[in-house]
Order: structure tokens, then C-alpha cells, then sequence
């Protein structure tokens, strides 16, 4: 890694993001947008002051962060889920389709902005999805990020591909590790279980032979009786 002196903010960010997912890599899950953000704890519950109250406010901070992320991400899905829509037939331009999605999207903006700055804010909005998308490391891992998503977003490109690069690594080598632990403790099971018919075969033989041998001195007897 490089040392942190040397790095730029956006590096800083980009090097912190590898280490906070990378640090505890985390199953695949089929989670929905709605269920990365929840509160377990009941604010009129808590004592002010009290530790718990604090590590409360701490957490509503940072999810308050995530909730913004999240956000972007939805945002940015169905903003380009409506441009794909549009240009499915194949005869209108990218560049057509979204300067007629702003002017639609204008009339019902509280916030009064340009359409410039609109789609100079939709395009930054796209690092979100590259980063959480099906083709990043994946929705869930918002709940691991600590980072802001204005951080996030003045990332480069290069930057976000290389955080999922770093990651989708140490997860497949995670997940190999997993699998091998796994495969070892299948075969010592084998191991031990040939071993155990092994030794129940051997029994099973020495009755057998006990019971021939037991069967074999009655006759004797009996005919040694008789003669």
C-alpha cells in the first residue's frame, strides 16, 4: 500500500474504501435497497448521555451517510433503467434520451438547479451504481462503508474499478479458503468413516469366524459322540 502521506484525498479514500471492505468480507446476500438501512433502537428508549444513547446517535450518523448512498444508487438504477428503456428500439440517441428525461423531470424538482448542473449531478450519480452495481461488489456492501457518498463521488472512474478489483480478489480468495477448510474437513469425515466401517467389517468378520469356529467343534464333538 502506499504510504498516506503521499496520497491525494481521492486516493486516501479510494485506499480506505479497499481496507473497510476488504476487512471483513461478508457471504453473498439477495438484499433489496429497502433492507440495507434499519434502526434496532428506540430513541425515547434512551437515556441522553448515557453510552447507549451516544453509540446511537454514532450509528444514525453513519447510516445517515449510507441512507445517502443509497439513495445515489437508486437514483442512478432507475435513471438508467428508464434510458435503456427508451433506447431499447434502437432509434434515439443517449444524449437525446436523457436531455428529455431532465426537461421531464424539471417541473417536479423542488430544488431549482440548471439542467447542466442536473446532469452533471446524474452522471456523478453513476459511480454509485458502478460501485454497488451487479457489476461492482454488489448492493449490501453499502453497510460497510463509513465513507461519505460526496467522497465516493469524487473518485475517478479508474479509482472505483480498482476498489472493485481489490475486493472482488479478496473475496474470491476468501471464498477459496472457505471452500477448502470445508473440502479438508469433508475428507477427514470420509477418513473416519471408512475407518469406522473398516473396523465394524473387521468385527463383523471375526463373529463370523467365531460362529464357524463354534459351529465347527459342536459337530465335532457330536460326531466323535456318536462314533
Amino acid at each position: 500500500m502506499i504510504p498516506e502521506e503521499s496520497l491525494d484525498e481521492n486516493q486516501i479514500v479510494e485506499q480506505g474504501l479497499i481496507h473497510e471492505l476488504c476487512s471483513f468480507i461478508l457471504p453473498e446476500d439477495n438484499v433489496s435497497s429497502t433492507e440495507i438501512i434499519s434502526s434496532c433502537v428506540s430513541l425515547e428508549n434512551l437515556i441522553l448521555g448515557s453510552a447507549q444513547h451516544l453509540s446511537y446517535l454514532f450509528e444514525t450518523a453513519i447510516k445517515s451517510s449510507q441512507q445517502e448512498i443509497l439513495d445515489w444508487y437508486n437514483y442512478s438504477f432507475e435513471f438508467e433503467s428508464k434510458v435503456d428503456a427508451l433506447m431499447a428500439d434502437g432509434r434515439i440517441k443517449d444524449k437525446t434520451v436523457r436531455s428529455t428525461i431532465y426537461k421531464e423531470m424539471k417541473p417536479f424538482l423542488l430544488t431549482k438547479i440548471t439542467q447542466a448542473n442536473l446532469r452533471k449531478k446524474t452522471h456523478r450519480a453513476r459511480k454509485h451504481l458502478m460501485l454497488f452495481g451487479k457489476n461492482g461488489i454488489r448492493l449490501d456492501k453499502i453497510k460497510l462503508v463509513l465513507y461519505s457518498a460526496t467522497e465516493i463521488l469524487k473518485l475517478t472512474n479508474a479509482q472505483i474499478q480498482n476498489v472493485i478489483k481489490k475486493y472482488t480478489s479478496d473475496h474470491q480468495s476468501h471464498m477459496t479458503l472457505i471452500k477448502t477448510v470445508l473440502s479438508g474437513n469433508d475428507q477427514i469425515k470420509t477418513e473416519v468413516t471408512l475407518q469406522k466401517l473398516t473396523i465394524f467389517n473387521q468385527y463383523r468378520i471375526n463373529i463370523v469366524k467365531f460362529i464357524l469356529t463354534v459351529s465347527f467343534r459342536y459337530h465335532y464333538n457330536i460326531i466323535s459322540i456318536s462314533i
